[in-house]
């Protein structure tokens, strides 16, 4: 099952009015040997992407990628997202930078 017609015109033309800044994101490489001991070098993306304006359709997909993460290698715990306030309220703690714990759960 996949996004209808409707809702994936919907998410691009709302992606098509939001404001990005990629000036925190760098390019890396994620090395590391395959279960046949060949080096397989792969490109990354670290740091920070900022998105302004109305992201009231994206959130579950967001969400989503918080706890599944995304891209390639996904499963070997690469592709990890989280999801913060950029402008914060002057009350709050910023959180800190760098890796980020799995979010616990509670049954």
């Amino acid at each position: 099952m996949g996004l209808s017609d409707e809702t994936g015109r919907a998410l691009a033309r709302n992606a098509a009015e939001l404001s990005y800044d990629i000036s925190g994101l760098r390019q890396g490489r994620y090395t590391r040997p395959n279960r046949h001991r060949q080096a397989r070098r792969d490109p990354t993306l670290n740091g920070y992407l900022t998105i302004r304006g109305d992201l009231t359709l994206f959130w579950p997909i967001l969400h989503i990628a918080t706890r599944c993460h995304i891209g390639r290698h996904a499963v070997e715990g690469l592709g990890a997202v989280a999801i913060r306030n950029a402008e914060p309220h002057p009350a709050e703690h910023p959180p800190p930078l760098g890796r980020h714990p799995r979010p616990t759960r509670s049954f």
